[in-house]
């Protein structure tokens, strides 16, 4: 296989014209499109990030006097105000202990969780966190405070399938960009290969006629570049064989003419 790819590739520089820029086009616009849909993903998820805190200190801010009146009526209308989000998969309020006080399945209420995503908010400091941040889900707390008092957390969880469901148009546009990128820069590169090589072709052929011994021709060329002052070149090198093939010929006839003087004496 391998002997067969050497055998094509070295066949003709219009295939490797062709191939090697086809090939290298496809490098860049590859890397290209990974690097596009890195970026649109890190975008995309820090901005899921910050809208997930928000919702978090939204739910935070709007029920800290609920928690304080242990209103759990109040708490679950806050809760389901969030759930209107169509992104939302989960919201709930905790206590500092991890006891639910609200959440959107109401049969939770009362529960300790105890998970390990959960234990990490008992010994934590009072601030935004981000527990979770995957390429599925994003779950942020936020404090509910009463002064300096840690009254419990606020915990938002948003699923990211919208935001995959976006990267994968990212890269089903990309891999068409790529494609059509490959398409045309085929055909430009046939066009080049084309006009590059007929010249190269006309010099080849002309190498083949002389080889055959014909003489008496030369290859025009209306070019400025180093093909072109290769034509020059192989005309001069066609009037030099010409010239030394002309002083062999009249060199030979004065041998001859000279042989036969010789005999004439000699008989």
């Amino acid at each position: 296989m391998i002997k067969h790819i050497r055998h094509f590739w070295a066949t003709s520089i219009r295939y490797q014209l062709v191939g090697g820029f086809v090939l290298v086009l496809a490098l860049l616009m590859t890397i290209l499109v990974i690097d596009l849909v890195g970026r649109q993903r890190d975008f995309l998820q820090h901005q899921s990030l910050g809208q997930t805190g928000n919702l978090a200190e939204i739910l935070a801010t709007t029920s800290t006097s609920w928690v304080l009146s242990n209103d759990v009526v109040g708490l679950q209308e806050v809760i389901h105000s969030i759930m209107r989000d169509p992104d939302v998969r989960y919201a709930m309020l905790l206590t500092p202990d991890g006891r639910v006080l609200a959440h959107n399945q109401p049969g939770l209420t009362g529960r300790y969780l105890r998970d390990a995503t959960s234990r990490s908010l008992l010994d934590g400091a009072p601030t935004l966190k981000t527990l979770v941040a995957s390429d599925s889900l994003i779950d942020v707390a936020a404090p509910v405070m009463a002064g300096e008092r840690l009254l419990g957390w606020a915990r938002v969880g948003i699923g990211q399938e919208r935001i995959a469901e976006n990267l994968r148009q990212v890269k089903a546009q990309g891999v068409f960009f790529i494609l059509v990128a490959i398409i045309v820069g085929a055909l430009f590169a046939i066009f080049m290969a084309n006009w590059l090589t007929k010249a190269l072709n006309r010099l080849v052929d002309a190498t083949e006629r002389v080889s055959a011994g014909q003489r008496g021709f030369r290859v025009e060329f209306k070019r400025k570049d180093e093909i072109g002052k290769l034509g020059d070149d192989f005309n001069l090198m066609i009037k030099a064989l010409e010239e030394d093939e002309e002083r062999i010929r009249l060199a030979q006839r004065e041998l001859q003419l000279a042989n036969a003087r010789l005999n004439g004496i000699i008989d």
